[in-house]
């Protein structure tokens, strides 16, 4: 099991500027060309579930798995949504299901799709 919090919670001995996540030439490219600053290129600025996808690849639990994310105090943010599928997608998952608590909605990601999806 792992677990993380958002970027402004995290403690500074795992908010690493220099480290950067899984999808860090996705998010660096959107900040080029968007000229604003954006979460997940690195530890420090990585939202909890962009960090809970990272620390399980970096232990080496991701390829092949299927995944379970519980989400609490608010709702998977819109930057997270697309961030989400490419760090499950470069981590080699094979599916990640997660729950919200705050909404009470489940959301799934599975291979080849570019964003999470509500479970109906």
């Amino acid at each position: 099991m792992f677990t993380d919090v958002n970027q402004t919670a995290r403690p500074d001995s795992q908010a690493k500027p220099d480290q950067p996540t899984l999808i860090a030439d996705r998010v660096n490219t959107k900040i080029e060309s968007s000229g604003k600053p954006l979460p997940n290129a690195n530890m420090a600025t990585a939202h909890a579930e962009i960090g809970v996808i990272q620390q399980a690849h970096d232990a080496g639990k991701t390829q092949g798995a299927a995944m379970t994310l519980k989400v609490e105090g608010q709702a998977v943010c819109g930057y997270c949504r697309g961030d989400i599928a490419a760090a499950a997608e470069k981590a080699g998952l094979k599916s990640l299901e997660i729950n919200e608590i705050a909404t009470g909605k489940r959301l799934y990601w599975r291979p080849g799709m570019r964003s999470v999806k509500e479970l109906n």
